[in-house]
């Protein structure tokens, strides 16, 4: 795959806008198309993720200590969502043959003082409360995984390439969706068609992990300053 550096220089060339003179704030810094390049991984992140969830899954085990919560993003920094769990496990011995399934329930069934080994978890602000509570043991959480940022600099523009693991159609989405974006910013007629290209594109993404075994587990990944009107 091309480096991130080469593939802002590919778009620069595709939008017309290889003319840049960042100190006096003249064309498309390198930064903004950064920060495009990630929106669009995690972008696709969230379309797979709303249609096939497991295909991101992971697991952690979390030590009980007798506490009455456990905070999911302390134990899983990388979690897509705080509130994600496909699946809670609890094992009384941290051995993984007595691992068994918890069931999902409301926070009107939280039992404060309640010890004993649970049957139940809940999911509130991030954190998991097993019901009842525990006083050693672990729990086993598999949830959604964030993938990380492409690039996070200008400087690592030049090193960095895009996930290895992503299938090749992922690359021709985070490159359209980039040069979607920097037409759109520019105004261009060409932005229309762009984007008719960029949804059918998507589409294809999508559909071709019905295909895809659950265990393939990279793709790209979501961020709040991206663009949501394209649906």
């Amino acid at each position: 795959m091309k480096t991130v550096a080469n593939l802002i220089t590919h778009i620069r060339a595709t939008t017309e806008n290889t003319d840049v003179d960042t100190p006096n704030n003249i064309g498309i810094d390198d930064t903004e198309f950064i920060q495009y390049l990630n929106d669009a991984q995690y972008r696709l992140q969230s379309l797979i993720v709303q249609q096939h969830p497991d295909v991101f899954s992971d697991e952690v085990e979390i030590t009980i200590d007798g506490s009455e919560k456990y905070n999911l993003e302390t134990a899983a920094p990388l979690i897509l969502i705080n509130n994600k769990v496909l699946n809670a496990e609890y094992s009384s011995t941290g051995n993984s043959d007595d691992y068994y399934v918890l069931e999902e329930t409301s926070l009107k069934n939280r039992s404060p003082g309640s010890d004993g080994s649970p049957n139940f978890y809940i999911r509130s602000s991030g954190k998991i409360i097993p019901v009842a509570k525990p006083s050693s043991g672990k729990l086993r959480i598999t949830y959604i995984k964030r993938l990380k940022e492409l690039v996070t600099s200008v400087s690592d523009a030049t090193k960095q390439t895009l996930t290895p693991e992503l299938p090749e159609i992922c690359e021709r989405y985070i490159i359209a969706y980039t040069e979607w974006k920097i037409l759109k910013r520019d105004s261009s007629v060409d932005s229309t068609e762009a984007m008719s290209e960029l949804l059918q594109m998507q589409k294809e993404i999508v559909d071709s992990y019905k295909h895809i075994n659950d265990d393939v587990q990279m793709i790209p990944e979501i961020n709040q300053f991206d663009d949501w009107s394209i649906y």
